[in-house]
């Protein structure tokens, strides 16, 4: 260890002093990138953390909204085939809307699909034909959400 600090010493004092005053100059610089680089490194590390978290937890909140819209839109639907002549077809049409937008639903994360438009979308036809029914459809977990 002395051996290197004499070193050092030596070196010192046979540099350049045009280079010292360089390197003292750079060293705001390379810290700065120093630090830079290595924040980025802890940020993204625990940027993929939290993403996956936030995707997992809102994937989850989506498909128990989108299940229980599910639930409810088929049991209807055997309602409405055993009493065909109690059920108008404009209501039949309206249930059988949002079976087919649940049915087309996508099921994985692709870039060209927008997941939010296409629940708002089942949303909405689901309110239209509960509306239609005069039933209250509003999905019970839905004070539990945190977005």
């Amino acid at each position: 260890m002395a051996a290197q600090h004499a070193k050092k010493q030596i070196d010192d004092k046979t540099a350049d002093i045009n280079d010292v005053f360089h390197s003292i100059v750079l060293s705001e610089e390379r810290l700065m990138k120093q630090g830079f680089q290595e924040g980025f490194l802890k940020g993204s590390l625990e940027g993929e953390v939290d993403g996956f978290h936030l995707g997992y937890h809102r994937g989850a909140e989506i498909g128990a909204e989108i299940g229980y819209y599910k639930g409810v839109i088929e049991t209807l639907l055997v309602v409405s085939d055993k009493r065909k002549h109690d059920i108008p077809v404009k209501v039949i049409n309206a249930l059988q809307k949002v079976s087919d937008l649940i049915n087309q639903f996508p099921t994985s994360n692709e870039e060209d699909v927008d997941i939010i438009a296409a629940c708002d979308s089942v949303r909405a036809r689901f309110k239209k034909a509960c509306a239609l029914l005069k039933i209250d459809g509003t999905f019970p977990e839905l004070s539990k959400f945190s977005f």
